[in-house]
């Protein structure tokens, strides 16, 4: 049978340890009102939809000329890729 381990004693020196200190973090002056938030403009009327399809036709455009290019590369690269 192995002998049973003891606990250590403590051992005591000059330099103080780091303790927990508890800080209440408190409010010292009255809180100030709020302020009104500030708007650029106000619709005057609301819209049906929320987005605005005016500018639909331009993101269509851009959409399909993106698709397009990426289209002609792949076509070149496995074009190419079927030359060689």
């Amino acid at each position: 049978p192995s002998p049973t381990p003891t606990a250590a004693a403590p051992t005591v020196s000059a330099t103080p340890r780091a303790t927990a200190t508890l800080q209440i973090i408190a409010p010292s002056a009255a809180l100030s009102p709020p302020t009104a938030t500030p708007t650029l403009s106000r619709p005057q009327q609301r819209q049906v939809l929320p987005v605005d399809p005016k500018d639909w036709q331009q993101a269509f455009c851009y959409g399909a000329l993106a698709t397009g290019a990426v289209f002609v590369l792949l076509g070149i690269v496995f074009g190419l890729r079927r030359l060689l």
